[in-house]
């Protein structure tokens, strides 16, 4: 067992560490949702409990769902459109009635929970910190603006709050114990197992450990998918020697600016030969990606509109959940790099190709 794949394991037990205690006072939970970019698409959401993984689904009707489940601890929910685009992270237990209100799923406001509530606030505190991230698993996202800055602001978090169900809901989510793993360990021993949930902490560990290496393994594959200007891609890992694959989403503005613009540096620094790379966009809806890539200047990478999302058969094994999100791959398909810092896969290609 490698160093990361124990903190993997340890981290997200500790949801189940600080919550354990309490009793429920329901025999489920119900989430309503008002979310007016979904209209009237289904909507997911994964429920990460002590024994499973369970996918739960529902219809909007202008925004508006309901879905219903059940866990008798605290568990991680991840809730995202069936289609594409970012997913957002909270807490359910039974007895819970959670509100989620916004236009987009990553502008919530998430209300009927005292952990939810204290979540919202600690990065409403820490503004840019840790924006762009959506993890789909409930496993250390590893990615930020600035990783250790992150680390300390949930640090002292804990340092101010105690190890309450919020800080230990941080830090699965978004502590990136790689940095200083002897920091890590001991924030991470201020929580405390005990005997009633070590099994129970060891199973969900046990599932999310295995989701993680099925993702981390899995070999990109090959694809002929259509792309824009009336164009297909026929794309193979065994035509060049690197491939990054950028999966994006309907941002627009500086934001796109910032990434299209680097995207044209790493497509321009190579022969295509060494390196290939490869947007595919996760939009929802062709009009909506021909209006964003339409304002794109000095495009020489290939662009591609993926209907189904994550989902879709070409990455569903991928399991990409945070956009916008990159994947290094070399010539066999196997994952040199995969996360939300564009600046850490060039990184990576540098060190390679230059």
């Amino acid at each position: 067992m490698t160093r990361l794949t124990k903190y993997l394991i340890i981290i997200p037990a500790l949801i189940l560490t600080a919550m354990s205690a309490g009793c429920s006072h329901s025999d489920s939970f119900t989430i309503s949702g008002d979310i007016k970019e979904l209209a009237d698409r289904p909507v997911k959401l994964v429920v990460y409990n002590s024994d499973s993984v369970k996918t739960l689904s529902a219809t909007a009707a202008a925004g508006r769902f309901t879905i219903k489940g059940t866990s008798a601890d605290y568990a991680i929910a991840v809730l995202s459109s069936m289609s594409s685009g970012p997913s957002v992270r909270f807490l359910v237990r039974n007895g819970d009635k959670l509100t989620l209100e916004g236009p987009t799923i990553d502008s919530l406001t998430i209300s009927g929970s005292d952990p939810n509530e204290q979540i919202a606030g600690f990065l409403a505190s820490n503004p840019g910190l840790f924006d762009g991230i959506y993890p789909s698993s409930p496993s250390p996202s590893m990615s930020s603006i600035s990783p250790r800055a992150a680390n300390k602001a949930i640090a002292d978090y804990v340092d101010k709050e105690g190890t309450t169900v919020a800080a230990a809901f941080l830090i699965a989510a978004y502590y990136d114990p790689t940095i200083d793993p002897a920091a890590s360990t001991a924030l991470i021993n201020r929580f405390t197992t005990t005997d009633e949930t070590r099994s129970l902490l060891a199973s969900i560990s046990e599932a999310v450990k295995n989701e993680l290496n099925t993702a981390k393994t899995a070999r990109v594959h090959s694809f002929n998918l259509p792309a824009a200007g009336d164009s297909t891609v026929r794309f193979s890992p065994s035509t060049q020697s690197y491939t990054l694959l950028a999966f994006t989403t309907a941002d627009t503005g500086a934001k796109r600016q910032k990434i299209t613009s680097r995207l044209r540096e790493l497509s321009d620094s190579c022969p295509r030969r060494k390196l290939r790379v490869i947007e595919m966009s996760m939009c929802g809806d062709s009009a909506t990606w021909r209006s964003v890539i339409k304002r794109d200047t000095l495009v020489n990478w290939p662009r591609i509109l993926l209907p189904g999302g994550p989902a879709a058969l070409q990455v569903r094994h991928l399991n990409i959940g945070q956009l916008p999100y990159y994947i290094l791959a070399d010539s066999t398909g196997r994952q040199i790099y995969r996360g939300s810092v564009l600046a850490a896969a060039a990184d990576s290609i540098d060190r390679r190709l230059k």
